[in-house]
């Protein structure tokens, strides 16, 4: 029985990961900007019922990602600044 159990909890957390959103931010200072942002995002697929679990990031340099629901949107001076590398370091 105790393996029944386990496995339910490991379906249990798949599900929980599956419908949860993710929003990481670079740090606290700028959680309400991304919130807001990443809401009207949010309600444009259709996620804005979804729950939302901050996460902050140290090694984002500013900005916010979103992930959850088999989707991930990217607004992350990181993001940026390596898309400027690669063009500069690659062409």
């Amino acid at each position: 029985m105790p393996r029944v159990a386990k496995a339910f909890e490991r379906l249990a957390a798949r599900e929980s990961a599956r419908n949860t959103v993710t929003l990481t931010i670079a740090d606290k200072t700028h959680e309400h900007t991304a919130h807001k942002e990443a809401g009207a995002i949010l309600a444009k697929l259709g996620l804005a019922e979804s729950p939302v679990k901050t996460h902050i990031d140290d090694s984002l340099i500013g900005g916010w990602r979103i992930e959850g629901s088999e989707h991930l949107i990217d607004a992350s001076h990181k993001k940026h600044l390596l898309a400027i590398y690669n063009l500069a370091t690659h062409s």
